[in-house]
């Protein structure tokens, strides 16, 4: 992903009409923030203007990984100092439960429940940055009669 941002940032920012981009990096071991600025310094070398602050461009940094957010879901627990991939083995088919579950809970708005991990507050925070954003709407072209 790392290596990818930039261009799908780009092209993101050039496509027609608006367009929301959501882009999901596990955290792994680096500090809180190390990955966003990972990603700040990408768009930096290659160029690109940093993300604006109402531009429809969500990060969703999962510490250390997505396993963490998946056990919180599951269980209603969760610390994102343990490795939940190898330690507590998340499987396959807990993966859509929890994905649905935290869709209800975005698109409800309701307050997020006790002991949620500060990873998954600050995505749902980033998710507000497309929800809240306006969308801006591409030009129509309107055929004229009798062409």
């Amino acid at each position: 992903m790392l290596d990818a941002y930039p261009a799908e940032v780009h092209a993101n920012r050039k496509g027609v009409g608006q367009r929301d981009l959501l882009v999901v990096i596990d955290a792994d071991t680096q500090p809180e923030g190390g990955r966003e600025r990972q990603l700040a310094e990408r768009l930096r070398v290659a160029g690109e203007p940093a993300r604006g602050r109402k531009e429809r461009l969500s990060l969703w940094v999962p510490r250390r990984q997505m396993e963490t957010w998946v056990h919180f879901l599951k269980h209603g627990n969760a610390d994102e100092q343990t490795d939940y991939k190898r330690l507590h083995a998340v499987r396959d088919e807990d993966r859509q439960p929890a994905a649905q579950k935290f869709a209800r809970m975005l698109a409800t708005r309701k307050p997020l429940p006790h002991g949620v991990v500060r990873s998954m507050r600050k995505a749902v925070d980033e998710f507000e940055r497309i929800r809240a954003a306006p969308v801006e709407k591409s030009p129509v072209r309107r055929k004229r009669k009798g062409r």
